[in-house]
């Protein structure tokens, strides 16, 4: 502690004077632009005035973070003005012994709330910067390692049981790893259902891999909250620490990148840190960056493949699928981009310009060959489900194209998991309700199929191309797609069969039962023009040898549907 120069206590009593109570001020406050206090700024403080009775005695300045949230607030400020006026106190009435006491509860609870958190009881994010700081600042004589631990899907949690339920199943994960980590480590709550573990010695990558299993299988195991079972899963990111220099800063950065990587493999699995991650991010950034202009500049188009009656050839719709046009890389498909879209959430944004493009391409194309029905596909994702005013923008452009619902099929990709089931249904419902259907799409992927096929109103499923592919090959592959035919029947849906390129794939299809299908044996995905150019062609042999003629040439690898 200084003490202050009649210039800096002139200043302070005048500051005292002009606040209205406890103020949280920044850089560019004009309280602070002159004079001798400048050089106390932070970006973000808290000043107080400690008043004597209704005089301006001085001031409390605290500055940077003191309760671990991402900024000051409120609760900050109502306990640095408790602390103004109990010093007031001891000024005014001279309760020293008492007044000191309670300073110094409030200290403790100050440095509480600064460095633990509430929730857990754990150290927090504040802790964690000290203790990394620390770390890279000692002399290390063989390997650390900072894990950074998620909760997968725990948000699933705090929606069904709510926020307390959610709290106590923070406690329990917090027990969890304190348990494991004993006195080989600092364990830490750093945000939401994330923590991070800093052991001081562990040996070896292998050994830290290892432990880092360790900490999935004990956060997996079933947990009993509110009489109910409850199962969740842990993704894990481990930076190992050498005896080289190291930045705090990098050591948490880097434990994120392999925390993203675990996510984006699976979750419920560790992964060790290596530097291809770092360049892989700064790839997505630029990627993201680059998707977010396109998007704003409408850079991308639709192109059609057409979706064949397997008995006849004819054809009886089209799937939209969207092509950035890139102006670096060209032409570059969905697998290309779509994932970003999806973590940025450009994807509402995005999915609402597919689907206008392709209902304009459905009003122009009117009906298809013979004045039959045509209907077009539109594949959407969970996270469009999960707008509030999806329902209403669909049913808003087919009456802005003119287009019957009856024509529109939105497509559900079965792999990805779809999180609220019963606000799904609702959505889907009122959509039905117009004539809309929905197709389950690459059915028999991912572990979400069945059960979302049970619980949503579907008419159609999509049996995946990479059964399709080994149609041919196996006897199993035969027996796998001919089950979901037999449930699609039993349930009284359509099937149609992704990546038919072979006449010995449509074959065995035909004779499994299946009634539609698409893939490079009849076209490859074609722009509008070309789609009415087939459309006005006679009928397709059931070969699909005069359908295919336009489309003779691959495409780039990862553009064939």
């Amino acid at each position: 502690m200084t003490s202050a120069s009649p210039h800096e206590e002139i200043a302070a009593l005048r500051l005292a004077s002009e606040l209205p109570g406890s103020t949280i001020v920044r850089r560019d406050s004009p309280h602070l632009q002159q004079g001798p206090l400048t050089e106390f700024l932070t970006d973000e403080a808290i000043v107080t005035p400690i008043l004597r009775g209704e005089t301006a005695a001085g001031i409390v300045y605290v500055s940077g973070r003191i309760s671990g949230a991402d900024s000051l607030g409120e609760r900050d400020a109502d306990l640095v003005e408790l602390l103004a006026k109990q010093i007031g106190l001891v000024l005014e009435k001279g309760h020293l012994e008492q007044s000191l006491s309670q300073l110094r509860d409030l200290e403790q609870q100050l440095t509480r709330q600064a460095y633990f958190d509430a929730v857990t009881g754990l150290a927090n994010r504040n802790f964690l910067s000290d203790e990394l700081a620390r770390l890279c600042n000692e002399v290390r004589v063989g390997l650390s390692a900072v894990y950074l631990v998620d909760l997968d899907d725990f948000k699933t949690v705090n929606d069904t049981l709510g926020h307390i339920a959610g709290d106590s199943l923070l406690a329990i994960m917090a027990d969890r790893l304190v348990s494991i980590v004993e006195d080989s480590g600092v364990v830490t709550r750093i945000g939401g259902d994330e923590f991070a573990v800093v052991v001081r010695s562990i040996g070896d990558a292998e050994s830290a891999l290892l432990f880092g299993q360790r900490i999935i299988d004990a956060l997996s195991q079933t947990t009993t909250l509110h009489s109910r079972e409850i199962a969740v899963s842990a993704s894990v990111g481990v930076r190992l620490v050498a005896t080289t220099v190291e930045i705090a800063e990098d050591l948490l950065r880097d434990a994120d990148l392999a925390l993203y990587t675990a996510k984006s493999h699976g979750k419920a699995c560790a992964r060790l840190f290596v530097t291809e991650m770092r360049h892989i991010a700064e790839e997505r950034l630029a990627l993201t960056a680059a998707l977010s202009t396109a998007v704003e500049r409408d850079g991308f188009s639709l192109v059609y493949q057409p979706i064949v009656e397997l008995e006849s050839g004819k054809i009886s719709g089209a799937e939209a699928l969207v092509r950035w046009r890139h102006p670096e890389r060209g032409e570059v498909g969905p697998t290309g981009f779509l994932t970003f879209a999806e973590e940025s959430g450009l994807i509402v944004v995005l999915g609402r310009q597919i689907l206008r493009k392709a209902l304009a391409a459905l009003r122009n194309i009117g009906s298809g060959p013979d004045d039959s029905p045509f209907y077009m596909s539109v594949n959407i994702s969970p996270r469009q489900l999960c707008e509030p005013d999806f329902a209403q923008m669909v049913l808003t452009l087919l009456r802005e194209f003119g287009v019957p619902g009856t024509r529109l099929v939105l497509e559900i990709t079965g792999s990805m998991v779809v999180e609220d089931l019963d606000r799904t249904r609702s959505v889907l419902q009122t959509l039905g309700r117009v004539g809309v259907r929905f197709s389950l799409d690459d059915f028999g992927t991912g572990y979400s199929s069945l059960s979302q096929l049970q619980a949503l109103p579907f008419h159609q499923l999509k049996i995946d191309q990479s059964f399709v592919r080994r149609l041919a090959l196996d006897g199993e592959s035969r027996v796998v797609v001919g089950a979901i035919i037999h449930l699609a029947h039993a349930l009284n849906l359509e099937t149609v069969a992704e990546g038919i390129e072979f006449t010995a794939q449509r074959d065995d299809l035909r004779v499994l039962g299946c009634r539609r299908g698409q893939g490079w044996l009849y076209s490859k995905p074609v722009p509008e023009q070309a789609l009415h150019a087939l459309l006005n062609e006679p009928p397709a042999g059931s070969d699909g040898a005069d359908l295919n003629r336009l489309s003779r040439q691959r495409e780039p690898l990862g553009l064939s549907k």
